[in-house]
């Protein structure tokens, strides 16, 4: 039954509110670098705009469907309905992680002067 896929999601939310912490303490430890730091907060604020997302119009969903075991009854459609927002969280999520796997690359490193 695709009701239990959402079973224990929300512990999920620690690893989620841990990455946001350590991700914005990375960015100020390494503000005097100016591409650690364009690299590091790029990372941030793409995993803050990726909670945006889910808070804004995810979650909002899953709650009006007791998540997804039973249809939502709106008169008319909500702009979070479909699977747009998780797709645009999944791709900020995405840049985040490249843009701390760039920083993390020694080869990307050696690269710059």
């Amino acid at each position: 039954m695709v009701v239990q896929v959402y079973r224990g999601w929300a512990l999920f939310g620690i690893a989620v509110f841990a990455a946001l912490i350590f991700t914005g303490a990375h960015t100020l430890l390494v503000r005097s670098e100016p591409t650690a730091l364009r690299l590091s907060l790029t990372a941030f604020l793409c995993l803050a705009a990726a909670q945006a997302i889910f808070w804004i119009f995810t979650f909002p969903m899953n709650v009006a469907s007791a998540d997804w075991s039973k249809s939502p009854i709106t008169s008319r459609p909500r702009a979070g309905s479909g699977s747009i927002p998780m797709r645009q969280a999944r791709a900020l999520t995405l840049v985040a992680l490249l843009a701390l796997l760039e920083r993390a690359d020694p080869r990307a490193q050696a690269r710059r002067p």
